[in-house]
């Protein structure tokens, strides 16, 4: 009892979108699905006894043409009366189906950016995403043929009981039997996919790497697809074992259970033979009704059991659904009436004895200590893999810090609502992505302009070249997901609609991380000094390698060893003759040479 009370909370939680979005909808859906359902069992039992006793009455063919053409009206009339709504429910569940997704969308955007390196997060979240709204349909689904079977069984046991009581206990016997292989076959069919679920998030991604153009030139030009084909026969032959494993478990449970309807089936026919050997069954007409009555009964029995081990991997699927769903998250749940919202204009930023350090890593960032003036721009340099980017990760608070505190305006950041904070903090990413979506959907990420300001921010970027490429406006579709047509760029130019997005916006803090790698050398000069100028009035962090790029800057910060080790300016850093002055020197002599 309790695994049957589970199983129906868990697919009573599944059937919560259809009452959270149009709960009309799924009562009318419900009711239409089973109330009419009973008279086609009664039709399909009873009109073959009618028609032996009215030919035994002697009736005209006439008369019986008029009185079975009568039942078979009634009969499509109640099979046909719910398809009436076919075309209103299709759109009503389509409607729901795109709610549902979108829950798992807006999800994932409130799970904290910590569960992003756990691979079993993504195990989570790819189950909700492929399983979430499928499952929602299946627990509708459930509920209505549960209510058909419901009633339509009894009826038929009321027939049955009237007649041959005795067929009920044969009845049941089967029935436990069916409920314990579906039960069995339903943990099978859940194990199988467990085992499954990290071989095919691998082939997956196989898959990804032969097809996506980024990967293009390392497979035609290196070993990779050697290694990748080695990978693709490992996982393929781990999932021909796995799949070879189940369905010998299958045939089994498959064997037995048609061995026990067969026995079923021979007694029941053994009995009603007897029974009419005996005179407890004196009429024709009725022997038939009994027949069609135990064929009926059997087949729904079947079809309801089933239905109910159906139950068993509908609440195993809510529960890995549900484990996506109550994911606890620190950060992006916190509480808005507990929150603030940041104040208008330029941050000043404090970093007080923050330390910092990943799960299961040696990284660490120690007793790092800032403070950034409202409106200063400073640079972040150091070698690769000394905490830049991860420390404009803390900045965005996509990780809390271990130990200290990162201040905006002298406020803890733990004290501002994220979403918000974020919205006041323009980023550029040295990786930048350029979406399927139109040229002014690609930079009005941050904030809505009018077309005249992004045709000013077409010219004050240099972006032209790029809408040359498509029909010359902004309104030309990006990349060629969806359109043979849409404009593809180049890296440069990728990272210049990633600056901006952010140039132009009214923000706090602008942080650039590595912005202009892949800019060529005089579009570089220009943007940085866009950025440097006295126009430019937000508090600026930029991450760089190329040393030369922020040379201008109010301060330069250096990294190393998991803290802070020089600042000041490029001329005093240079005076110092510390790591700066080794890093900048290395860089000169490449171009000196």
């Amino acid at each position: 009892m309790k695994r049957l009370k589970k199983n129906l909370n868990n697919i009573m939680w599944l059937c919560k979108p259809y009452w959270k979005y149009d709960r009309a909808y799924f009562i009318l859906y419900i009711l239409t699905s089973f109330v009419f359902f009973p008279f086609g069992d009664i039709i399909y039992i009873y009109l073959p006894e009618r028609v032996v006793d009215l030919l035994m009455q002697g009736k005209s063919l006439s008369y019986m043409v008029i009185f079975v053409s009568i039942a078979c009206c009634v009969s499509f009339l109640t099979h046909m009366f719910p398809s009436f709504f076919y075309p209103s429910f299709q759109k009503k569940q389509a409607r729901i189906n795109q709610l549902v997704n979108k829950e798992i969308y807006e999800k994932g955007l409130a799970t904290d950016y910590k569960f992003i390196d756990n691979p079993e997060y993504y195990n989570k979240f790819s189950w909700a995403i492929n399983e979430y709204s499928n499952q929602v349909n299946s627990a509708r689904e459930f509920i209505s043929r549960f209510c058909q079977y419901f009633f339509s069984i009894s009826v038929l046991l009321t027939i049955i009981a009237t007649i041959g009581p005795w067929i009920l206990l044969i009845e049941c016997v089967q029935l436990i039997l069916q409920a314990f292989f579906n039960s069995y076959s339903q943990k099978l069919s859940i194990s199988q996919k467990n085992e499954m679920l990290p071989i095919d998030r691998k082939m997956r991604y196989l898959h990804r790497v032969f097809y996506l153009k980024q990967y293009a030139a390392d497979l035609k030009t290196t070993s990779l697809s050697t290694k990748l084909f080695h990978e693709y026969a490992q996982n393929g032959k781990a999932k021909v074992d796995v799949t070879y494993k189940y369905a010998k478990k299958i045939l089994y449970i498959g064997l037995i259970r048609e061995a026990v309807l067969a026995i079923t089936e021979f007694v029941i026919i053994i009995y009603l033979v007897s029974s009419i050997i005996n005179g407890r069954i004196p009429e024709i007409g009725l022997y038939i009704t009994m027949i069609l009555a135990f064929y009926r009964l059997d087949s729904k029995l079947s079809e309801f059991i089933t239905l109910l081990s159906n139950a068993q991997g509908l609440s195993l699927n809510a529960e890995k659904i549900k484990e996506f769903f109550e994911m606890q998250s620190e950060i992006e749940s916190a509480d808005e009436d507990k929150t603030i919202h940041p104040a208008d204009g330029p941050f000043s930023v404090s970093i007080k004895n923050l330390d910092f350090s990943y799960e299961n890593s040696n990284f660490r960032l120690s007793k790092v200590n800032l403070d950034i003036r409202a409106g200063e721009k400073i640079a972040i340099v150091g070698a690769n893999g000394v905490g830049k980017t991860t420390l404009v990760k803390l900045l965005l608070r996509l990780y809390d810090v271990n130990n200290g505190d990162i201040l905006y305006n002298g406020i803890s950041i733990k004290k501002y609502d994220p979403v918000e904070l974020r919205r006041k903090i323009g980023v550029a990413f040295q990786d930048t992505n350029v979406y399927a979506l139109s040229f002014i959907d690609n930079l009005t990420l941050y904030d809505e302009y009018s077309r005249e300001q992004i045709n000013e921010i077409v010219k004050k970027m240099e972006l032209n070249s790029i809408l040359e490429k498509g029909n010359g406006t902004i309104d030309v579709e990006m990349t060629r997901e969806f359109n043979e047509k849409g404009v593809m760029v180049s890296g440069g130019e990728a990272q210049k609609i990633a600056l901006s997005r952010v140039i132009s916006g009214e923000f706090g803090l602008l942080v650039l991380d590595e912005p202009s790698s892949a800019l060529d050398p005089i579009t570089e000069y220009n943007i940085m000094k866009l950025i440097m100028s006295a126009a430019n009035l937000t508090t600026t962090i930029i991450v760089a390698h190329r040393l030369s790029t922020v040379r201008d800057a109010d301060r330069i910060v250096v990294i190393d060893d998991g803290g802070v080790v020089e600042s000041g300016s490029h001329d005093a850093l240079m005076s110092m003759k510390g790591k700066y002055f080794e890093m900048f020197t290395k860089q000169a002599e490449n171009y000196v040479k």
